[in-house]
């Protein structure tokens, strides 16, 4: 089985910039405290002193199993033996991540059956950033009411446009995974892509001002149709050698989710899951950060400069 590295971006939601979430983050790292989230308990640790540059993590999925198979050969002949595990033992998943300290861009390690990027976005909103959103609403509401220039009604519809706007988490995708991804969804809404500023027919600014690029952006009659217009964009993709896009889509739970484009930059590691795991032997869950598992991590971010460390490029 391998282990792989994936991509991610996180954008702030509303009231809560990156810098302050990253603090939330590690003010609720505990090898104690457990998470409910997708019927698994989870345990999330987070520090951002042993690298100047990104924040360490992992995500711990405890399974609630006591009892494991195993598929034995013995004398030319299979069988199955099923052995208990010990008292006071849990079987584990493990997911390793880096983040970088200014772009919030990182790198996530997975493997079959652990918890997927996707599910890691997922549960960083609704573990983390969703809660604290919801203290500093309710004292925004506090601080509005005691100015004296608010009724209640008011000072609750003004903290809800503020608190409004969700944080956003993205994935990187090679070009044919965005193309897998984008054919799961319910609906195709827009599709959304850079073109090069000699192509574009742009004469609004030109030739006063000189353009980096040129956004163009098609909204489709018929969402439904997400194998028809999948299709079409993977041909427009391939015949225009277009490296920058995001489609929106209705992901299955009716959600709106944006898919982005980014060639040549999924490849971050694929290492062997036996291998991984011989290094990954704590004493002490708090010295996560130790481990090879995250050299290597840090190492793919630092190789990738031009991903994680120029935000206003990869907006």
């Amino acid at each position: 089985m391998k282990i792989r590295f994936h991509g991610f971006r996180i954008y702030a939601g509303g009231g809560l910039p990156l810098a302050d979430f990253g603090k939330v983050l590690v003010a609720s790292s505990s090898g104690d405290k457990e998470y409910m989230f997708n019927d698994h308990n989870r345990l999330f640790l987070f520090e951002g002193e042993s690298d100047p540059e990104f924040y360490t993590g992992l995500l711990i999925t405890a399974k609630d199993q006591r009892t494991f198979p195993q598929l034995l050969k013995e004398s030319g002949k299979l069988s199955i033996k099923v052995s208990e595990l010990a008292k006071g033992s849990r079987l584990m998943d493990f997911n390793f991540f880096v983040i970088n300290k200014t772009t919030f861009c990182g790198l996530y390690q997975h493997y079959h059956a652990s918890c997927s990027l996707a599910q890691f976005g997922v549960f960083l909103r609704q573990a983390f950033y969703k809660p604290e959103q919801e203290v500093r609403k309710f004292a925004k509401i506090k601080e509005l009411l005691a100015s004296g220039g608010f009724s209640r009604e008011s000072a609750e519809a003004r903290a809800e446009r503020i608190f409004k706007k969700r944080m956003a988490f993205d994935l990187f995708f090679k070009e044919d995974d965005f193309l897998k991804i984008i054919k799961t969804m319910n609906e195709i809404k827009q599709f959304q892509f850079d073109v090069s500023t000699k192509v574009a027919k742009q004469r609004t600014f030109t030739p006063d001002l000189e353009l980096k690029r040129v956004q163009e952006q098609i909204a489709f009659a018929n969402p439904s149709l997400v194998k028809k217009i999948a299709s079409a964009i993977g041909d427009f993709v391939k015949e225009k050698n277009i490296s920058r896009g995001k489609v929106v889509t209705v992901d299955p739970t009716g959600e709106i989710y944006p898919v982005y484009l980014k060639r040549n930059i999924d490849g971050f590691g694929e290492f062997d899951f036996d291998e991984v795991t011989s290094e990954i032997e704590l004493d002490v869950l708090e010295d996560f950060a130790e481990c090879p598992v995250i050299t290597n991590l840090i190492a793919a971010g630092k190789a990738n400069k031009a991903l994680f460390c120029d935000p206003d490029d990869e907006d």
